[in-house]
């Protein structure tokens, strides 16, 4: 990257962090936080002399980085389980109205004609729009121009999917420590109790084989 023009590291790491620290939660996705984890810990492992001069004041502010994503990744995780959970739901229903109007147990009593059938799902579909739609905060006359919120997309399958961002996380610090031992340092003592705190449940996580 510096290569390209000199400073332009410095560039990228700054909006990336800016990212990573938001409040508005501007890496939502499972995949966004785990990519993220896993570039942070790939720069962890770079030996001292092959980062940037630019870059490295602040390169211990990458520990504190990664934490403030690991404190948010449980969450994305339950969001994602809970969408996924929601449209297998949606998946049954719809599966139990094919059955109920196609009639394929043949009992008289359950047959429905095709104009029933047909009111029932617009009136559920109907029902089940307005639902979501009074759970979403209207934002638009806070900021028209924001941009929508990035949703998770579960028919899409990565590499990353296969990763354990704990397991990472710890090998690479490991790494940190052994090569670059005053970068270490200044790392895990400018944490404040909270990110020690949420270091070490890290490292716990990093030996449990279902995370």
């Amino acid at each position: 990257m510096e290569v390209t023009a000199a400073g332009s590291a410095r560039v990228f790491f700054d909006k990336w962090f800016v990212a990573i620290n938001s409040e508005k939660n501007l890496l939502p996705r499972v995949h966004d936080k785990k990519l993220s984890i896993v570039a942070l810990c790939s720069l962890l492992e770079l030996a001292p002399e092959a980062v940037p001069e630019s870059l490295r004041s602040g390169w211990h502010g990458i520990v504190g980085g990664a934490l403030r994503i690991f404190k948010d990744l449980p969450k994305a995780i339950a969001d994602r389980k809970a969408l996924e959970d929601e449209l297998a739901d949606e998946s049954d229903d719809d599966e139990a109205l094919d059955d109920k109007f196609l009639n394929l147990e043949g009992d008289d009593e359950d047959v429905w004609d095709e104009d029933s059938a047909y009111l029932e799902l617009l009136a559920n579909e109907g029902a089940r729009l307005r639902e979501r739609s009074d759970s979403v905060e209207d934002d638009d006359d806070d900021d028209e121009s924001e941009d929508e919120d990035i949703e998770e997309e579960l028919g899409y399958f990565s590499a990353l999917d296969s990763v354990n961002p704990y397991v990472s996380f710890k090998q690479a610090l490991t790494t940190f420590q052994m090569q670059n031992g005053p970068g270490y340092q200044a790392a895990t003592t400018s944490l404040s109790v909270e990110q020690q705190t949420l270091l070490m449940e890290v490292m716990r996580l990093a030996d449990v084989p279902s995370v």
